[in-house]
């Protein structure tokens, strides 16, 4: 009987900690998204070119909606 108790005890403890790392984890990954976008409508606000690469090859920029080829 106490022996149940205690593995109910330890299943219930393992779910809250799962829970909370995979809400921190999922709030993290939120997180990086919204800078990524913020970083990214910045650069587009203000023309900074943006490099595009194909396999470490840069290949061109974009500066608001129009794509310069560097060939």
């Amino acid at each position: 009987m106490i022996g149940s108790f205690f593995k109910l005890l330890g299943l219930a403890i393992f779910v809250v900690v799962a829970s909370v790392l995979a809400i921190a984890f999922g709030m993290w990954i939120l997180g990086a998204f919204a800078c990524f976008l913020a970083i990214f409508a910045v650069a587009w606000a203000v023309g900074i070119p943006i490099t595009i690469k194909e396999n470490g090859v840069k290949i061109g920029y974009v500066r608001w909606t129009k794509f310069y080829p560097t060939k």
